[in-house]
């Protein structure tokens, strides 16, 4: 003989229900009738089993269900783990970490005169199939959110994972699901509809946006929004297109699986005061948001401002492409101010290189790109506007112990201060500057120079201002070259950040400069500090022919261009053919041998 079932007898549920029956064989395995059965279980109380052979669920455990027709049996052991929800839920109740995974299929009513609150414990498994909840959402004496799916807890206790399948809440308060710590919806959750809720969609952190019931609609609500909060994204995730997102909290993104946050195209996602999103700070991790041709990407502030983005030492390979960042940078956490982007290295070698694409910043706060330590904008950035940049500094972009080499065409005006900082200059590779357009403040002097002989390439119609006591220093302690080339229509500008002469000290070509070096269509205006040996525009070290040509030197504090002693000079910088000039310079033209 051998107990049959119309239900799987394998995974039974608390309130599952199955008919089973005994089937009879003969000595040679035909069908014969069984007879009139006998059914018993053993233990009532887990598994209870009437005459006609109906089985019922009662409670979790284990029970054996024996069938017997005269002294012939056949028994089945069924283990009873979970539990199926069927009726109404109308007075507080609290679904288990004990008696779970709980499922749901089908209308589950949850509400009642005062108010029902359903309470699932830390570390349950929840399952709902094509559920509507309505009426949820009173206040709450304990220190829960209100809401009408409220998982786990946020201090303490194991977290509860939740599968949503066409799940509907309505006309509710609070939130209709809230996942707090590290709960998560089920893989394979889809279609959360919210309508008429007196409150707003969902909170959650946002490890769990990757996995949020996508397909559904939100409708009549009081707030559309999903609320990602504080969290560290250590697996690789989508924030989809669809859902209302809005990030409240700093999101972390990194770890030892090296995760990569993905933003498609098309998609709003406003932040919360000082929401940010911060790449590769402790770990591995990258950021890709928009994609080229593709719809474009909107970061802006839910309301005010922003924190912005920050990209640290070990950030991935990283892009952010057809997007606008709007009124970001409220809040410095880098430990370098407060800016929208910021590109952070070490200072000795490692550093984020995200690449920059038909991206626009907007009304950033003090600064729109800060690149500290060897941050750069990454290869085949392009298409950059900085505008509307306000605050103490109000610049575009500051660079500190970064190059500006890497930074991509665009656009870089209309911001409260029209320059990009360069903070402690030194070039010690072989790289170029391009002309974004405004100028660059140098604040601390340029120094071009190392073993390695590296060479400064201006683009025509850069400008270079320096601040009081600031210096462009070619070869002067070890090997360097600079290649200053203008144009009739874009001449190379060196100049000071103050209007007046005297207001730095102008350039120096070292002994140690490469013969290369080369000013050609240049204005040097406004140099001559004083530092107590030479007031100049220009002080030569030595003798390397006629590297200076077409070149304006004018309102120096002192002389236009210094050669100094101990070298055989045979160039005349003044000769017509070089095509020099020197106006209202309070000096000679040329000073020295």
């Amino acid at each position: 003989m051998q107990i049959v079932g119309t239900a799987s007898l394998t995974h039974f549920l608390v309130n599952d229900t199955a008919r089973v029956s005994l089937a009879g064989y003969d000595k040679n395995g035909a069908s014969y009738p069984a007879g009139p059965v006998t059914w018993r279980s053993s233990d009532p109380t887990v598994l209870s089993i009437d005459t006609a052979g109906l089985v019922v669920a009662r409670a979790l455990g284990s029970a054996t269900i024996t069938g017997s027709v005269g002294t012939v049996s056949d028994s089945f052991p069924i283990q009873v783990a979970g539990t199926r929800h069927r009726w109404p839920i109308t007075a507080n109740e609290t679904w288990t970490l004990a008696a779970s995974p709980h499922v749901v299929k089908g209308r589950l009513a949850v509400g009642g005169a005062g108010g029902v609150t359903l309470t699932i414990d830390a570390g349950a498994t929840v399952q709902l199939h094509y559920v509507t909840v309505s009426g949820c959402g009173q206040v709450r004496t304990d220190d829960q959110p209100v809401g009408c799916l409220v998982l786990g807890h946020r201090f303490s206790g194991a977290s509860p994972t939740l599968l949503v399948d066409h799940v509907t809440v309505q006309d509710a308060a609070g939130g209709a699901v809230i996942l707090q710590s590290t709960s998560r919806f089920t893989p394979g959750s889809s279609a959360l509809s919210v309508q008429r809720m007196h409150g707003y969609i969902a909170t959650m952190p946002a490890g769990a946006a990757g996995e949020f019931p996508l397909g559904g609609t939100f409708s009549a609500n009081d707030s559309n929004e999903v609320r990602l909060t504080r969290d560290t994204l250590r697996d690789s995730t989508v924030w989809a297109a669809g859902p209302p997102w809005i990030v409240l909290d700093p999101i972390y993104i990194e770890g030892p699986r090296q995760p990569v946050l993905t933003i498609p195209a098309g998609v709003t996602l406003p932040f919360a005061f000082g929401a940010s999103l911060v790449v590769g700070n402790n770990g591995p991790g990258g950021l890709r948001i928009g994609t080229d041709g593709g719809a474009a990407v909107s970061l802006a502030p839910r309301s005010g401002t922003w924190a912005g983005l920050a990209f640290y030492p070990a950030a991935l390979a990283s892009a952010v492409t057809n997007a606008t960042l709007d009124d970001c940078g409220n809040y410095g956490s880098t430990g370098y101010g407060q800016a929208c982007v910021s590109f952070i290295g070490n200072f000795f070698g490692t550093a984020p290189t995200p690449v920059f694409k038909n991206v626009t910043i907007r009304g950033a706060v003090d600064v729109g790109v800060n690149a500290i330590g060897g941050g750069r904008f990454g290869d085949g950035s392009a298409n950059v506007t900085i505008t509307g940049t306000h605050g103490s500094i109000g610049a575009p972009i500051w660079l500190w112990g970064s190059s500006p080499a890497s930074i991509p065409s665009g656009g870089y005006s209309g911001n409260a201060m029209d320059v990009i900082y360069v903070i402690y200059g030194e070039v010690t590779q072989t790289e170029t500057w391009p002309n974004p357009g405004v100028p660059y403040l140098i604040r601390d002097g340029l120094g071009i120079g190392h073993a390695a002989n590296p060479r400064l390439t201006l683009d025509p119609g850069v400008v270079l201002r320096f601040a009081p006591g600031g210096i462009l220093s070619v070869g002067w302690l070890v090997s360097g070259n600079v290649r200053a080339i203008g144009t009739d229509s874009e001449p190379i500008i060196f100049t000071g950040q103050y209007d007046f002469a005297g207001s730095w000290m102008g350039v120096m070509v070292g002994p140690y400069a490469d013969t290369t070096t080369a000013f050609d269509h240049v204005i040097v205006q406004n140099g001559g500090a004083d530092d107590g040996q030479f007031a100049t525009g220009f002080r030569l070290a030595r003798e390397m022919g006629p590297f200076i040509r077409n070149t304006l030197v004018q309102r120096s504090a002192g002389c236009g261009i210094t050669r100094l002693s101990g070298s055989t000079w045979t160039t005349d910088f003044t000769a017509p053919a070089l095509g020099n000039t020197f106006q209202n310079n309070a000096g000679a033209a040329q000073c020295g041998p």
